[in-house]
């Protein structure tokens, strides 16, 4: 079962062989602090609406939805990748003993980033680059390297600690937070 699960999911995200998927994790819940998170992320938020795991995983260059995943006390949330800027607010969202991890994950163009918030700063970062050969910029933090299934070993390292399951036993049908800007 869990393969097929699994199977599902890769095969959702890398039809055409290009996913892009953005956004970050955080160890809180966030549905209940949208005013911080539409302050952090420098935007206004509309309305809300309920969607699912599936529709969130979609490209989110095309429209401008901010959805919210939440499992345990930490939220999983995916975002176009235009709201995650170099000089990102995010950080607001790490204080009180909350971390943050910010994600850029491209099979488009093979480029795979990682940010990581603790107590209001960024304290590492991990670039990734596959073409035309693997590099590594930054502290490396999650250890990948080119054989890396980044979304099997980068997001589930990141995701296995916060939700208890890993990104691949994530079920595509649960309930997300769709906030429309």
């Amino acid at each position: 079962m869990f393969r097929k699960r699994a199977d599902r999911i890769v095969h959702q995200l890398i039809e055409d062989m290009s996913y892009n998927i953005c956004g970050f994790i955080t160890n809180q819940k966030l549905s209940d602090k949208l005013e911080e998170l539409s302050e952090a992320l420098s935007v206004h938020i509309q309305s809300s609406e309920e969607s699912t795991l599936e529709e969130a995983l979609e490209d989110k260059d095309e429209y401008a939805d901010i959805d919210v995943y939440e499992e345990g006390e930490a939220s999983l949330v995916f975002c176009s990748n235009a709201l995650l800027e170099e000089d990102s607010k995010l950080g607001q969202l790490t204080s009180r003993g909350k971390h943050l991890t910010e994600f850029m994950l491209s099979e488009t163009s093979m480029v795979f980033a990682f940010r990581f918030y603790e107590q209001g700063e960024k304290v590492a970062e991990d670039f990734y680059v596959f073409e035309p050969g693997f590099t590594c910029y930054g502290a490396n933090k999650l250890q990948l390297t080119e054989a890396s299934d980044i979304l099997e070993e980068g997001l589930s390292a990141i995701l296995q600690p916060l939700m208890g399951k890993p990104f691949e036993d994530l079920d595509l049908s649960a309930s997300v937070l769709r906030l429309k800007l």
